[in-house]
């Protein structure tokens, strides 16, 4: 979904068979601008995946349900009033059971536990590198920065998001 916007002039014309969302958490914001060029893709069919789809609040889950089924649940203004206020300020567990049995037969949960079994045995891959110039100071001064907003409790870092866009891949 990185390149979509990149890309919106030579993907939007087509008409696509199917459109996957992987890390569909990605459209959670209704408003930004690749949720709504996702949305404008022509697809018969849609699917999200996401091991996340809501982390903050049920904003998010309505986001990802406008572009896999829109209209299944009015439009955001709609679906504030009627679920997301009273679920999320009110603890309204009758409106929480009438939104999940509207979405439960759209969306398959499957645990960790229930698929390690099926998971192959983790593969790291550690390739040394030598950056010089720009691309290392920019490296160097992005983890000296990293460094000193310190370890996260257990001791233990994880790469930064900085660290590990500057080493990605573009699209």
């Amino acid at each position: 979904m990185r390149c979509l916007p990149r890309d919106a002039d030579h993907l939007l014309p087509v008409t696509w068979h199917i459109a996957v969302l992987d890390e569909a958490q990605a459209i959670k914001n209704a408003n930004a601008k690749t949720t709504g060029l996702v949305c404008r893709l022509d697809a018969r069919h849609r699917l999200c995946l996401t091991g996340t789809p809501v982390e903050n609040h049920l904003g998010e889950l309505w986001s990802q349900f406008a572009f896999l089924m829109p209209g299944l649940l009015g439009d955001a203004r709609r679906f504030a009033r009627i679920f997301r206020t009273p679920i999320e300020k009110k603890q309204d567990g009758e409106r929480r059971t009438v939104l999940s049995g509207r979405l439960k037969p759209f969306m398959l949960r499957r645990t960790k536990s229930l698929v390690a079994a099926e998971l192959p045995p983790k593969t790291e891959m550690l390739r040394p590198l030598e950056l010089s110039g720009p691309a290392a100071r920019s490296l160097r001064d992005r983890a000296a920065g990293d460094a000193r907003e310190g370890a996260p409790r257990g001791g233990r870092r994880r790469a930064s998001p900085a660290a590990t866009s500057s080493c990605s891949t573009p699209c």
